[in-house]
């Protein structure tokens, strides 16, 4: 006779973490892992349950409904809680705390807009963040560009909600306000633009995004003077295509537009079977190098599909309502009138493509036509260009940089290199910038007008006696600027030569003004004497901030008088722009008429014309304060020094009210990103002002003002490379130098406590943030990492400032990469990356294998992403971006937090109990303003489970009664929000009482549920009751009331309801793919479901001398995942039939393992009351139990958790079965494994083995198991059944 084993799985789970997909967990939700379900013919439905470890996060109460769960139906496959549950927060997304919303939700400031004449002004209105719908949008990655198809447009754009013309008075005032009127309500609106002679603008709309007709742009125009708006088109069927260029006022009442081709038909349809590999060569051996970049061509399919979208026809269109389509169509990228409005220079790319580069290095053809649209001729036909140097200053071979000269009427100037491309190659001239007229005349060649060389950088033009070229080299920082006469034969000189890292000597930038052609030159002004004099625009860099002036600049003997300089005390001013700049000729000083923003500290920008000569400012803007809340925050500029000398700065800000002599030390986090220096001398030069006005964006750390954090936002992380020194090659030595200077100021000014001290930023500050945990885990508790890249051999071809290449510089890559030193990161660091970055270098892999890497070396981490995280690098997003500040906020505090669980564990574990428990009170004291409301939970474990046998021997509960008065009010109150866990460590006599209070409480309104299917009410409740039920307690439930007994087995009947709902959800949704088998993976604790079949396997091996041949599953349930991972992974030529009483649940399953061949071949489900079939399990080798069957609910059992479900007792529920194995709970893990030997006869329930006494412990070879080895009896129940079946008749 065969030998039977049963084997019971009984509310168990392994100690592993488990992934939660698309799941958002109420506070401290730990999930239940749902075991297989068992349906008894005469009691309601009772699941047995498995708990995560509290230290990561329970399965029970995170059920989520198949809506919620259709967003996304792919997730993290490594079954880590630590990847994907999100704690405090339901199903949904979740808002941050009313102080930060209030700051993100305040309208933003309108963008103004200027007439050509200056007369009047525009205010473009906003709000403040695009809607989830947007976000939704599908969109198509092609060739570098992201576009939205229905509008074809580019993806997620911004747009404002309104026009609002006002008109400026002759004493400097606005007049009333005219709103833009006619188009749709709701409109979105875009590409503003004045006509040359002001009287009309010109825009796009668009409207319902779920019309794909009135979606599309369409281009619309308004009369200045009333107004009323109107379509251009006369046709309703006539589109904006806004991939590249959109629209251009040719004239005053012409526009040039990008139209959607009217026979463009629908999109090519993707093949369904390829044509064929995809074949990539470099059979030529070029060396071909390129940065890593996104969204690229992938195939022909995708060629088709951008060809598609960017195509446009060309159409000129009169404000009277007269249109011309002009050329062929093609994919156009830009239209540029000349300034005499004859000739329109027109660019457009073609094929061949590429695959391994965007679609600005496309082959590109530049065209010359009249504005009529007729062709002239050919300017260029750029090649591919695929090879394009990666070192700094390298460009594109031909010419490059074509354009119309502003200060004549149709007159090309372009720029075309001498060195290949090739930054590395030595070559003098680097660059000719040449210059021709439109239509050439007698084969005339183009005119050389300057040499450089360095890099050409631009030309800013005047007139024939005067223009600025500039040149630059970043690899020595050196910029210059040179003076040439574009019509005299006099030798160019130059102006300016200095390194572009010495703010301290930035002359500033000419002003520029307005043409009556629309183009803007240098502005001249008039005096005297016979001097060339320019008005010089600077930022003012000094060692004490920014303070921007405005010079009078004599460019013949470089003299210069200073005629306007910023308020340096309290205000931070700066010029805009010239207002009195239309008319032809040099300016007069005494009309001069300029646009000025001024701000401090703590107002907010605004607008003021000043004029001269008597330099009056009138104020044209009253913008309210956008976050009055913080209107009186404190911000300084703070200096000290790295201790290598370099002078550093930063900027430090203070909650309003705050007063360190009082209120003492704060947390703060520091927020920054690193920046490339080739001297210490410009590393340590002072940038910015410490009067400008703290604008807080919606992703600014300033944020966490309104939190109570101080913040040192942008301290100075120079990375310094002198001469031919590379910076990066001392990256880690300089960035922990410079963080460790800036905390050392901040914690000598008593603003900031040592202990409580965050890092973070954003893309290169992500990096940054990374690698401060990893080489500097004393100067942090934790780091935000947002957007970053983290493994530098995944961009082997330069990064950042790097232009090296991997096999260049391996040691660099190498060292710098936190991701090499992920073993080394042990303070917790929260990663947010939206799974749609398109930046170049940061892909969402980066930080996906970089948590992969954490975990799997045990760092406390999480990372933030997916489908409600699609983002690119602006973060412009609302109802995502309000969570992802709740999500950042709430790790913040609980990685602060962390202090304690590790200070608790270093006081308790080195520490003279009973001389030093004074430092357990300073220890929690010293963290009462971290909001331990939301983190009392995680305390109360930790001290519960490493240090409760210590503090009892200390006297614990009258010590803890000493402090008990001493904590704050709302550290007291925690336990009325989460139940008895506090007071298991307060008030340790009150344990009991609260316990069964809150677990009462809990079950009354889960018994008042309607419905226990996936919901956020039924996660959140479940939630608390674990946290209710998990820590130790010593409660024996057999002395509880007969009410409170009778309603502890209703509440686990209520629980294994609600699992088997949850089951059946997943099974439902596996279901509806082709082969279910293959996307297991969806269900949020597959993995874990891997690992204990594993342990399973390895505890049946033990014990049994062949694999099995046949093994029954009784109570397999809708999702028979151990039946399922057993049969594929360990029992590869083993029979399987699992037994189920529910025929729903059956019918689900049965849909799970058809579409596998193998497996539907070797496992069966049945439908049947398995108390009627006892005698076939005779035949099989292994039963498997999922629960007991004759359970006695009011029967014994351990501690707090008996509220969830019964654990079998092995000395009395086993009867007729030999003890074998037992895999028990040792702590907060609940999973018990018993595998049993059927007997062959019954033996009195008083015959125990002695030899092997009850606790000796037997460790086998399975990670983190713990088994107890002894052979008790029982008496009958289910098990019963099976042993009397099996005797020998």
């Amino acid at each position: 006779m065969s030998i039977h084993r049963v084997y019971h799985r009984f509310s168990c789970s392994s100690s592993s973490s488990l992934a939660s997909l698309s799941h958002k967990l109420s506070p401290f939700s730990l999930p239940l892992h749902p075991p297989a379900l068992l349906k008894l013919p005469l009691r309601a439905p009772s699941r047995t349950m498995r708990f995560q470890s509290v230290s990561t996060s329970s399965r029970l109460p995170k059920l989520v409904p198949l809506s919620s769960f259709s967003e996304k139906v792919a997730g993290d496959n490594n079954g880590s809680s630590a990847s994907q549950i999100e704690e405090n927060e339901g199903n949904g997304y979740r808002l941050p705390p009313k102080e930060i919303r209030d700051i993100v939700d305040a309208p933003p400031l309108p963008v103004l807009s200027f007439s050509p004449q200056r007369d009047k002004i525009l205010f473009l209105k906003r709000r403040s963040l695009p809607p989830l719908s947007d976000l939704a949008r599908p969109e198509e990655k092609l060739a570098g560009v992201r576009i939205d198809g229905n509008c074809n447009a580019r993806s997620r754009m911004s747009f404002y909600t309104g026009i609002g013309i006002h008109s400026l008075m002759d004493d400097g005032t606005l007049g009333p306000e005219k709103e833009v009127h006619g188009f749709p309500d709701g409109a979105r609106i875009n590409f503003v633009s004045w006509s040359q002679n002001g009287r009309h603008l010109s825009f796009s709309i668009r409207g319902d995004e779920d019309d794909e007709n009135s979606s599309k742009m369409k281009v619309w125009v308004a009369d200045v003077e009333t107004g009323s708006a109107r379509p251009l088109f006369q046709s309703p069927d006539i589109y904006l295509n806004a991939i590249f260029d959109n629209f251009v006022w040719v004239d005053d009442s012409t526009l040039l537009v990008c139209t959607i081709p009217a026979t463009r038909g629908a999109p090519p349809k993707k093949p369904l079977v390829p044509s064929g590999p995809k074949i990539q060569s470099n059979e030529e051996q070029n060396v071909v190098q390129v940065r890593t970049f996104q969204d690229l061509l992938k195939d022909e399919y995708d060629e088709d599909l951008f060809d598609y979208y960017a195509t446009s026809q060309l159409v000129l269109a009169s404000l009277d309502g007269e249109m011309k389509p002009i050329g062929p169509p093609a994919v156009y990228t830009s239209m540029d009138p000349s300034p005499d409005q004859k000739y329109i220079l027109i660019t457009y790319i073609h094929r061949p493509y590429s695959f391994i580069v965007p679609c600005g290095r496309f082959p590109k053809k530049v065209d010359l036509w009249t504005s009529d649209g007729k062709f002239v001729r050919e300017i260029c036909d750029l090649p591919l260009a695929e090879d394009i140097p990666i070192a700094f200053n390298s460009v594109r071979k031909g010419k490059r940089s074509i354009n119309w000269r502003a200060d004549k009427p149709s007159i090309l100037y372009w720029v075309e290199t001498q060195d290949g491309g090739d930054a590395k190659v030595e070559v003098s001239p680097r660059d000719i910038v040449y210059t021709e007229p439109a239509e050439i005349v007698n084969g005339e060649q183009p005119e050389v007008l300057h040499k450089l060389d360095l890099r050409y950088g631009g030309i800013s033009w005047c007139d024939d006696s005067l223009a600025l070229v500039y040149e630059s080299w970043y690899k020595t920082r050196r910029t210059r600027t040179w003076v040439i006469t574009p019509e005299k034969e006099i030798t160019p000189c130059i102006l300016f030569d200095r390194s572009s890292e010495d703010v301290y000597s930035d002359p500033g930038s000419p002003m520029m003004r307005r043409t009556p052609t629309g183009t803007y030159v240098i502005a001249k002004i008039k005096m005297q004497d016979e001097g060339t004099y320019l008005l010089l625009n600077g930022s003012g860099a000094t060692p004490e901030g920014n303070v921007p002036f405005l010079d009078l600049f004599d460019i013949n003997t470089g003299s210069k008088e200073r005629i306007w300089e910023s308020d340096k005390e309290k205000y931070y001013e700066t010029v805009l722009a010239l207002m009195s700049d239309n008319d032809d000729g040099e300016l007069s000083i005494d009309q001069l008429k300029i646009l000025t923003s001024k701000e401090s500290k703590t107002e907010n920008t605004q607008y003021y014309i000043q004029s001269w000569p008597d330099k009056k400012a009138i104020q044209i803007t009253n913008f309210p304060h956008p976050y009055p809340q913080l209107a009186s925050l404190q911000k300084e500029m703070i200096r000290y020094q790295r201790k290598d000398g370099v002078q550093l700065t930063a900027t430090l800000y203070l909650p309003p009210g705050y007063n360190p002599s009082k209120d003492g030390p704060l947390p703060c986090l520091v927020w920054s990103y690193p920046g490339e220096f080739k001297s210490k001398d410009a590393a340590g030069q002072v940038r910015g002002s410490p009067n400008e006005f703290a604008g807080i964006g919606p992703t600014s750390a300033l944020l966490w003002l309104a939190r109570g954090f101080a913040i040192l936002s942008g301290p100075t992380i120079p990375i310094i490379g002198e001469g031919d020194e590379e910076a990066n090659d001392s990256y880690v030595e300089q960035l922990v130098a410079s963080a460790e200077a800036a905390l050392e100021e901040v914690i000598r000014r008593g603003v900031a406590h040592p202990n409580k001290i965050a890092v973070g930023g954003h893309s290169y500050g992500a990096f940054m943030t990374a690698n401060l945990l990893a080489h500097a885990p004393h100067l942090f508790c934790c780091g935000v990492a947002r957007s970053g890249a983290y493994n530098r051999t995944l961009t082997p071809f330069g990064f950042q400032n790097e232009d090296r290449t991997l096999w260049e510089a391996t040691s660099t890559y190498v060292e710098m990469s936190p991701f090499m030193s992920a073993n080394k990161i042990k303070k917790p660091i929260l990663l947010i990356h939206g799974e749609e970055d398109n930046n170049s270098g940061t892909l969402t892999m980066q930080s996906d294998r970089f948590f992969n890497a954490l975990k799997g070396h045990g760092a406390l981490c999480r990372l933030i992403g997916g489908c409600n995280n699609t983002v690119s690098p602006a973060w412009k997003r609302g109802e995502t971006l309000m969570p992802r500040m709740m999500k950042t906020l709430r790790k913040l505090k609980t990685q602060l937090f962390q202090l304690v669980e590790v200070g608790l564990t270093e006081v308790w574990s080195k520490m003279n109990h009973t001389q030093h428990k004074g430092h357990y009170y300073e220890l929690l004291q010293s963290f009462r303003n971290i909001w331990l409301e939301d983190l009392a939970f995680r305390f109360v474990w930790k001290l519960q489970k490493s240090s409760f046998e210590a503090i009892k021997e200390t006297s614990r509960c009258s010590y803890l009664n000493k402090t008990h008065n001493k904590l704050s009010p709302s550290i007291l109150s925690i336990h009325h929000q989460r139940g008895p866990c506090f007071c298991a460590c307060i008030e340790m006599a009150n344990q009991e009482e609260m316990l069964i209070q809150r677990v009462t409480e809990l079950y009354e309104e889960i018994s008042g549920l309607s419905c226990l299917k996936p919901s956020m009410e039924v996660n959140q409740l479940f939630t608390e009751l674990v946290l209710a039920c998990l820590p130790p307690s010593s409660i024996d439930v057999n002395k509880l009331s007969n009410d409170v007994q009778e309603k502890r087995s209703k509440l686990i009947e209520l629980c294994g309801e609600a699992e088997g709902l949850l089951e059946s959800h997943y099974s439902t949704i596996l279901g509806t793919f082709e082969n279910p088998i293959e996307h297991l993976s969806i269900f949020p604790y597959y993995q874990n479901y891997i690992k204990l079949s594993l342990l399973e396997y390895t505890m049946l091996a033990r014990h049994a001398a062949a694999p099995p041949s046949r093994v029954a599953f009784i109570g397999s349930g809708p999702l028979p995942l151990t039946s399922i991972v057993l049969a594929m992974c360990h029992l590869r030529n083993t029979s399987f039939v699992n037994y189920d009483l529910d025929s729903d649940a059956n019918e689900l399953a049965k849909c799970l393992i058809a579409g596998d061949r193998d497996l539907s071949a070797r496992m069966v489900t049945r439908t049947a009351n398995i108390l009627s079939v006892t005698h076939e399990l005779r035949e099989f080798d292994i039963v498997f139990l999922a629960a007991l069957v004759g359970m006695d609910r009011r029967r014994s059992v351990h501690g707090a958790r008996a509220f969830l479900y019964p654990i079998i007792d092995p000395c009395r529920d086993l009867h007729g079965f030999e003890l074998l194995s037992v895999y028990h709970p040792m702590d907060e893990v609940v999973n018990t494994v018993i595998v049993a030997r059927k007997l062959m006869a019954a033996v009195p329930v008083n015959m125990v083995d002695q030899g092997a006494a009850p606790g000796a412990m037997a460790m086998l070879p399975c990670k983190c198991a713990e088994f107890q080895t002894f052979n008790p009896l029982g008496h009958g129940n289910m098990l019963e059944e099976l042993v009397l079946e099996g005797q020998p008749s």
